[in-house]
């Protein structure tokens, strides 16, 4: 009764039945291993509170007490193989900004049956990083249950390095590698994680960074480190919650908000979908955008008194009030992306309100199948009352089977901002624009030239002939743009731009998977994809391109010395037949009438209405 068994799982595809009966799983090329399951390996221990795992037959492995499965780890990931034997809670009691560190002070509640933990140093995980903690003077222990309180010191210099929101994991291992890796709690008596907790703000001007310690929405404990919002202040907060409470006066009505990226843009199709909203005379419908936005001059005048400024008390209040969001990113965007503002964080995670993704750009690049794409998952972070435009058939069997989306979740018309997507007779420009690297975030707020981005950036630039980089343009990431420092490259980035413009004088577009290829092949460009570090990519994604050799509109490099001759192959060439064929099974309209059909099916469906 008291050994532990060991057997190795296998991939679960098929079922093998016997007398209609189910008898086992298997798949077919490892229909050899068809009954592996129903070999059990014992393993002796010397002591029954004791967990041994020194056998190790093959990549995983179910741990039993008996015939009762108690867990399971793979020998990469052996630190959490007591992960099920264990029960750990953690409360936070107190945050605190000390000189040069952050102290976090919490109750530690360890449930150990099997006394695995006895002995053993608890230490914080962050990231790459570890620290330990120091027990204080309350304990508590009763036979397996245990409380005490701790208290642990991280350096600022470490945490301006971490990513933008790094789990804190309450760990020990011992001296076979084997322990726990569990993320801490925020609040012992908020399981669900619906309050939205955070800690007061730490600011470092120099550097344009805040720190604080929040609640995630399972009630996980994470350090957050970003650039300044404006909202962290106290007087920006006192408005948001006054604008919170007058809210709750007013009678229901509907309004739908219009919003682009970091709610600063006026060029992509929620700016199309809401002029022509307006045109057709329709009511109750805003824009949002930041007042000192370039871009706010492109705003027609008799859409003028249907704007509504970033970080006004109307900005606020309708933020509050409306049941319909409408824009091409999330509804965070709507008001400032990682606000901390609880009001704020619980209508967007309430789900009373309908939300339209109009999309950024095709979202045919980057596998749904991911938990790195959790906002586009219908099971995940997208809110439960939205709906999707998608251009095709493909794109929306894409959100079907990787995002959990019904068929009636989605408008299949195309884009909006296709309407006016144009190029001109003219145009004879090379655009280098790679995919944002969100891991490169804080390297690149601090030390850009150390990023990967850059790297790759000035690989793509390095080849390119020297006869065409007087018609080369770079675009990169708003935030690269803003950190980098006068170099070679700087001096092809333009100082203001607007992507519709720029794509208008564009012959040949360079990229990796940027959703911006299928913006410049309708327009009539041509487009390279360079895929040397597609896997690196991929890896730090734990993502797949859904474009492969098969399927790509354009030529793929797979490595930077073939760019020089692609890119004379393909500057100022027509588009090649069988690339116009791949394309038009991802992208299928072409007639310019994509808002039209949009408005149809809102209309239809009683989302908009005079």
């Amino acid at each position: 009764e008291d050994k532990f068994y060991s057997d190795c799982i296998i991939q679960l595809r098929c079922n093998k039945c016997k007398s209609n009966k189910w008898s086992c799983s298997y798949i077919e090329k490892n229909e050899t291993c068809v009954y592996n399951q129903f070999l059990k390996i014992a393993n002796s221990f010397k002591n029954q509170n004791e967990v041994d795992s020194n056998y190790i037959e093959q990549i995983r492995y179910n741990t039993y007490k008996g015939k009762k499965r108690i867990g399971s780890y793979i020998e990469e990931n052996k630190n959490c193989v007591y992960n099920r034997l264990l029960r750990v809670a953690n409360h936070l009691t107190r945050v605190k900004y000390g000189t040069d560190t952050l102290i976090i002070k919490g109750l530690l509640f360890v449930v150990d049956p099997f006394c695995i933990s006895k002995g053993q140093k608890f230490f914080v995980e962050l990231g790459k990083n570890n620290y330990y903690i120091k027990k204080k003077r309350f304990k508590i222990s009763l036979n397996s249950h245990h409380v005490f309180s701790y208290e642990v010191e991280i350096p600022y210099s470490d945490i301006i390095e971490l990513e933008i929101h790094t789990r804190f994991g309450l760990c020990f291992i011992d001296k076979k590698g084997f322990g726990i890796n569990k993320t801490a709690s925020y609040n012992l008596f908020d399981s669900g994680g619906t309050n939205y907790r955070s800690s007061k703000v730490k600011t470092f001007e120099d550097i344009n960074t805040s720190i604080y310690v929040r609640q995630s929405a399972k009630n996980g404990l994470y350090i957050t480190n970003r650039v300044i919002n404006k909202t962290d202040s106290k007087n920006e907060n006192r408005k948001i919650n006054i604008a919170y409470y007058i809210s709750k006066l007013y009678a229901k009505k509907d309004i739908a908000l219009f919003y682009e990226k970091m709610a600063y843009k006026y060029e992509e199709s929620a700016a199309v979908l809401f002029e022509r909203l307006i045109e057709q005379d329709y009511k109750d419908i805003f824009y949002i955008i930041d007042k000192n936005s370039s871009q706010v001059e492109l705003i027609p005048k008799k859409c003028i008194p249907y704007v509504v400024f970033k970080y006004s008390f109307k900005h606020y209040l309708y933020f509050f009030r409306t049941n319909l969001f409408v824009g091409t990113e999330s509804i965070a965007h709507s008001f400032e992306l990682r606000m901390k503002n609880s009001h704020a964080l619980k209508k967007i995670h309430n789900n009373k309100y309908k939300y339209l993704f109009l999309q950024h750009g095709i979202t045919y690049m980057l596998s749904l199948n991911s938990t790195a794409r959790d906002i586009f998952n219908k099971n995940g972070s997208f809110p439960k009352n939205g709906k999707v435009v998608v251009s095709s058939l493909v794109e929306a069997r894409h959100f079907i089977d990787y995002g959990n989306f019904k068929f009636s979740d989605l408008y299949i018309s195309g884009l909006t901002k296709f309407d006016k997507a144009i190029k001109k007779a003219n145009a004879d420009k090379i655009v280098i624009m790679p995919t944002w690297r969100p891991w490169d975030y804080n390297t690149v707020r601090i030390n850009p030239v150390e990023s990967t981005y850059y790297k790759f950036l000035k690989n793509l630039f390095e080849q390119v002939p020297l006869e065409y980089r007087e018609k080369l343009i770079i675009l990169p990431h708003p935030l690269f743009k803003k950190t980098m420092s006068e170099n070679e490259l700087t001096k092809y980035i333009p100082e203001q731009f607007v992507y519709d413009e720029i794509l208008k004088d564009t012959a040949l577009l360079i990229t990796d998977y940027s959703s911006i290829s299928y913006d410049a092949f309708y327009r009539g460009a041509n487009v390279i994809f360079c895929w040397e570090e597609k896997d690196f990519c991929m890896n730090c994604y734990n993502n797949t391109l859904m474009l492969n050799d098969d399927n790509a509109f354009a030529d793929i490099s797979y490595q930077y010395e073939d760019l020089g001759d692609l890119i004379r192959n393909n500057y100022m060439t027509p588009q090649r037949p069988e690339n116009i064929e791949k394309y038009r099974k991802i992208v299928e309209f072409s007639d310019n009438k994509n808002t039209d059909r949009l408005i149809r099916m809102l209309k239809y469906d009683g989302l908009i209405k005079k």
